[in-house]
């Protein structure tokens, strides 16, 4: 299965700001695309029914999962630091 990506505008913002620093995460998030079930090997914490906090490459990234559409949607990414 591939999930299809959204992201809120903020996280595009954080992201494009973030340019070639940002690299690791913004490649860990769309390994997520590939995955079967849109969860990631380790680091995730369940918020809220298909709410997640995922701890990856130095930040938070909180996302929700859309199975019935094959979605992810990545609401926040934030740095560890």
């Amino acid at each position: 299965m591939t999930w299809e990506l959204h992201y809120s505008r903020w996280v595009i913002t954080y992201l494009v700001a973030l340019r070639e620093t940002g690299a690791d995460v913004r490649r860990a998030i769309r390994s997520l695309q590939n995955t079967t079930d849109g969860f990631p090997p380790e680091g995730i914490t369940q918020l809220e029914q298909n709410i997640y906090l995922w701890e990856v490459a130095g930040h938070l990234v909180i996302y929700e999962r859309q199975p019935e559409q094959s979605r992810l949607r990545v609401v926040v990414v934030e740095s560890m630091d």
